[in-house]
C-alpha cells in the first residue's frame, strides 16, 4: 500500500474535524508558528492532538507500508487493553479513519493509531539533566520494570532510550508498539528488528518471541546502574546508545566498556550482578525475574533495624518490627520502601529531603507517623499522624489515625494507598485538590464527605474502596476523572451535581451495587466504560445535553433508558451495548450524531429496530454484527453510501420509508445482496 507524504498528512490534520470521521472531537496542537506539533520516524509521523476536555493524545499516521501491520495492531491493542500496568498506555488502531487528499495513490482513507499522550523526557535526555541521586533512583525503577517485563508472555520489540519516557513524577512509560510480540503471534516473523545497539547481534526476523527484549533490558539496566555509580561514564555515550553498541555485542571479549565496568565491579557487588545478567542475556540464556533480583546483597546494606540503604537512599524496609528508627544518613526514601511492612510507628529524620511514591503503601497497621521538628522539607504539624510537604501544604502520606490539618490544601498521590485500617476521614474545607489514587484500596473506608472547596479529584482517587457505600461529590467539580470510583462495589447511590460536564473513563466501572443513575443536564460526555460492569444498574436517565457517549460506556449493564419509547442517545462516537438490551428494543440515534463506532451494537440480541439521522457521516465496521432480531433500519438517503460499504451481511433486513427515504421490504426471495446499499 502507498501512503501520503508527511506534508499531505499535515494538511489533513489541520482540518481534523472534517477528515477524522468519528474522531472529529480531536484537534491538532499547534506550535508558536501555527503548525501542528509533530515528530517523524522511519514508518510514521506522530501528531499531538487534544480533545475538548483538554486531554492530549498521540495520533500516528503511517508513511511506509509494513506487512501484517493492521492484523498485528488489532492484536496489540486488544491485549494492551487487558494489561493493568502503568508502563503502557491505552492504544487504539483505526482502519481507514483519516481522509487525505493525496497525489501518491487513488486511496483517500488511511489508518491511524491513537494513544494517550505521554509527557516527559526520553531516557537519554533525562540522564543528561539530572543528578546522581535521580540517576540511582532511575536505575532502581528500571530494575523494577525489568523484573516485571521478563515475567510477561509478551515483548516490546524495540526497547531503547527513545522509547522509554520518564514522566515528571519519575515513572517510566514505554511507547512505540509497532514491533510488539504477543503469544497469538507465535510462529510469525518479526515486523522489525529494533535498534542494533539494543538487540542481540544474532537476532533475525525468525526470532520473534517473549525473549527478544532480554538483551535490551540487561544492557540498559547495567548502563543505568554504572552511570549512577560514575556519571563520568557518559563521556563514552554517543548518538542514542548508553554505554554499549552493536560492536561491543559482537566482540564482547574485547569491549573496552566491559573491561572498565569489570574493574569498577571489584568494589561494587551490585554492579557485578548487573554485569552477570548482561552476559547471560548476551549468551542467549532466557532471562527471568531472578536475573534482576539482587536481594542476596541486602545483608551488606541493612542496618540493625533491618533497613536497606544504598547511596544514602532508603530503598526497602526489610524489617518485621512494629517500630523503626531510620539512620541519620538517610536523605531519601525510595518508591515502595515500606510497602506491606508490619510497621505501626515510624519517625522521619531531619536528613530526609525526598520521599518516593507508595513509600508507605499497604501499611495496614500504621497508626503513628511523624517527622522530626527540624526537617526543612516535611512536617507532621499538630500531631496529625501524617507527612506534609511544608512549602506546598500537601499531605503526602497518611495512616489509619490521620487527622488532616485545616492548613492542608492538597492530598498527594497515593497518600493513603492501601490503608485498609482507615475507616473514616474528614477532609477540611482548606483542601482544594485530591490527587491520583489518594485513597485507592482503602477497603474499609465506608463513607467520605468531600467539601465544595475541592475543585479537582484525580485519577482513581477512590478506586477499589470496596466498603464505600456513600460519597458526596462537591458542587465545585466540573469533571469526574477516570476510574475515580472504579470497583467501589458497595456504592449504592451517587448524586452528581450540575457542575459536572464530563464523566471520565471507567469512572464507576464495576460498581455492582449501583441500581439507579441520574445524570444531570450539565453532562456532555460519558467516557469509555464509565459504567461498564455495573450489573445492578437497571435505570439510567441520560439528558439531552449529553452529546458524546464513548465506547462500552454501559457494557454489561441491564439498564434501560428513562426516556419515552426507549429513546437512547449516541454522541459523536456511539457506544457499544454488547447484548444488554431487552428484546424488543427500538433505538433512535440522536440528531447531530456524526459517527457510529466499530461493533457499536454488536451482539444486541434484543435490538429490533433503529433510526439513524442524516447527520451521520461515518459508520464503523460490524456495527450490527450478530443482531439476529434486527428487522428495521431507517436510514436517511445521505447515509446510504456509507452503509453500502460497511453494513454487514445478515438476512431479514427491512429499510423503512421515513420522509424522503426509499422503502425496501424483505421477503423469502430477497437477500441483503439484492439491496442497493
Amino acid at each position: 500500500m502507498v501512503y501520503p507524504t508527511i506534508s499531505e498528512y499535515i494538511e489533513a490534520i489541520r482540518y481534523a474535524e472534517e477528515n477524522l470521521a468519528t474522531l472529529t472531537h480531536l484537534r491538532p496542537v499547534l506550535d508558536k508558528d501555527g503548525n501542528p506539533v509533530m515528530s517523524s520516524g522511519n514508518f510514521a509521523v506522530v501528531f499531538k492532538m487534544q480533545d475538548g476536555s483538554g486531554k492530549f493524545y498521540a495520533l500516528k499516521c503511517f508513511t511506509r507500508d509494513q506487512e501484517g501491520r493492521a492484523e498485528a495492531y488489532k492484536i496489540i491493542c486488544d491485549e494492551l487493553a487487558k494489561i493493568a500496568s502503568p508502563y503502557f498506555v491505552n492504544t487504539e488502531y483505526y482502519d481507514k479513519k483519516l481522509f487525505v487528499d493525496t497525489q501518491q495513490t487513488d486511496e483517500t482513507e488511511f489508518p491511524v493509531l491513537l494513544m494517550d499522550w505521554v509527557e516527559g523526557e526520553n531516557l537519554m535526555q533525562y540522564i543528561k539533566n539530572f543528578n546522581q541521586f535521580n540517576l540511582y533512583e532511575l536505575s532502581f525503577k528500571f530494575n523494577q520494570f525489568a523484573q516485571w517485563m521478563v515475567e510477561q508472555p509478551f515483548a516490546h520489540g524495540d526497547l531503547k532510550p527513545d522509547n522509554i519516557i520518564i514522566q515528571s513524577d519519575g515513572s517510566l512509560v514505554v511507547v512505540d508498539y509497532d514491533g510488539m510480540f504477543f503469544p497469538q503471534m507465535r510462529g510469525q516473523q518479526a515486523r522489525e528488528l529494533g535498534s542494533p545497539d539494543y538487540r542481540h547481534p544474532n537476532h533475525t526476523t525468525d526470532d520473534f518471541n517473549e525473549h527478544i527484549d532480554d538483551l535490551a533490558l540487561a544492557s540498559i539496566a547495567l548502563s543505568l546502574n554504572a552511570i549512577a555509580l560514575d556519571s563520568q561514564l557518559l563521556k563514552h555515550n554517543h548518538d542514542d546508545n548508553l554505554l554499549f553498541t552493536e560492536k561491543d555485542y559482537r566482540d564482547i571479549a574485547n569491549s573496552e566498556m566491559l573491561h572498565i565496568l569489570l574493574k569498577k565491579a571489584q568494589s561494587d557487588k551490585e554492579l557485578g550482578c548487573y554485569i552477570s545478567t548482561f552476559l547471560s542475556a548476551l549468551y542467549q540464556n532466557p532471562l527471568n525475574k531472578t536475573h534482576f533480583d539482587f536481594s542476596s546483597l541486602y545483608k551488606d546494606f541493612v542496618n540493625a533495624e533491618g533497613v536497606l540503604t544504598r547511596k544514602h537512599v532508603l530503598w526497602l524496609g526489610l524489617n518485621k518490627q512494629e517500630k523503626v528508627i531510620l539512620p541519620k544518613c538517610v536523605k531519601a526514601i525510595g518508591d515502595n520502601a515500606f510497602t506491606k511492612a508490619l510497621l505501626k510507628k515510624i519517625a522521619i529524620p531531619n536528613s530526609v529531603t525526598k520521599i518516593g511514591w507508595y513509600a508507605f503503601s499497604d501499611c495496614c497497621d500504621m497508626s503513628n507517623i511523624s517527622v522530626e521538628s527540624n526537617n526543612n522539607k516535611y512536617d507532621s504539624r499538630v500531631n496529625c499522624n501524617a507527612i506534609i510537604e511544608t512549602t506546598s501544604n500537601t499531605l503526602i502520606a497518611g495512616c489509619r489515625n490521620t487527622i488532616i490539618p485545616s492548613s492542608v490544601i492538597s492530598i498527594g498521590k497515593y497518600a493513603f494507598s492501601g490503608c485498609s485500617g482507615l475507616t473514616s476521614i474528614n477532609i477540611p474545607s482548606s483542601v482544594t485538590e485530591i490527587n491520583d489514587s489518594a485513597f485507592e484500596r482503602c477497603s474499609n473506608l465506608t463513607s467520605v464527605n468531600i467539601p465544595d472547596s475541592v475543585t479537582e479529584i484525580g485519577w482513581g482517587t477512590f478506586s477499589c474502596c470496596s466498603s464505600l457505600s456513600s460519597v458526596s461529590i462537591p458542587h465545585s467539580l466540573t469533571e469526574i476523572i477516570g476510574e475515580t470510583f472504579y470497583g467501589c462495589c458497595s456504592l449504592t447511590s451517587v448524586t452528581i451535581p450540575n457542575s459536572v460536564t464530563k464523566i471520565g473513563s471507567s469512572a464507576f466501572k464495576n460498581c455492582t451495587s449501583l441500581t439507579l443513575m441520574t445524570i444531570p443536564n450539565s453532562v456532555t460526555t460519558i467516557g469509555w466504560q464509565a459504567f461498564a460492569g455495573c450489573s445492578g444498574l437497571t435505570s439510567v436517565h441520560i439528558p439531552a445535553s449529553t452529546t458524546r457517549i464513548c465506547d462500552l460506556a454501559f457494557e454489561g449493564t441491564p439498564w434501560y433508558a428513562n426516556e419515552p419509547n426507549g429513546l437512547v442517545y449516541a454522541g459523536l462516537v456511539a457506544y457499544k451495548y454488547k447484548g444488554t438490551m431487552t428484546k424488543g428494543t427500538s433505538i433512535k440515534v440522536k440528531d447531530g450524531t456524526r459517527g457510529i463506532s466499530d461493533d457499536c451494537f454488536s451482539g444486541c440480541l434484543g435490538l429490533t429496530g433503529i433510526t439513524i439521522p442524516d447527520s451521520v457521516i461515518s459508520i464503523g465496521r460490524e456495527v450490527f454484527w450478530n443482531c439476529s432480531n434486527l428487522s428495521k433500519i431507517i436510514i436517511p438517503a445521505g447515509s446510504m453510501t456509507h452503509f453500502q460499504k460497511l453494513l454487514p451481511k445478515y438476512s431479514h433486513l427491512l429499510v423503512e420509508k421515513s420522509d424522503n427515504l426509499e422503502y425496501w421490504s424483505s421477503d423469502d426471495d430477497l437477500s441483503i445482496d439484492d439491496l442497493p446499499f
